[in-house]
């Protein structure tokens, strides 16, 4: 009987390490860091939309961090104006910059709207 108790305690054992190596084992998204820094101008403020979720509003001189994961789509919205801001990578009056610094690459669609990572 102790021998029997003995077996199965054993195989118990063995199964809950292999589950839990197998549940810890999972793979780690690849995740990049975006600051959204709002300079479009006192009592302007913008809204980031990442793929369908939207995040603030965030007022002039606020700068929101995210980790976005590659083929994520990045707007910015106007809340002030109601308008989405443009993507320019010179920047300028109601426009937005994304400074890739060798991180990742930008693509824009939508006649400059949006940009996606990838």
């Amino acid at each position: 009987m102790k021998r029997i108790k003995r077996f199965w305690l054993v195989i118990i054992v063995i199964a809950v390490v292999i589950i839990s190596s197998a549940l810890s084992c999972g793979s780690n998204p690849i995740l990049f860091t975006i600051h959204v820094r709002n300079d479009q101008g006192a009592g302007i403020e913008i809204r980031v939309e990442i793929d369908t979720v939207h995040y603030g509003p965030y007022a002039n001189g606020t700068t929101p961090t995210f980790y976005v994961s590659p083929g994520s789509i990045l707007k910015i919205w106007d809340v002030t104006h109601g308008a989405y801001l443009p993507f320019n990578t010179g920047g300028g009056a109601l426009q937005y910059v994304i400074n890739a610094d060798k991180t990742f690459l930008v693509d824009t669609f939508a006649a400059g709207y949006l940009i996606q990572i990838v």
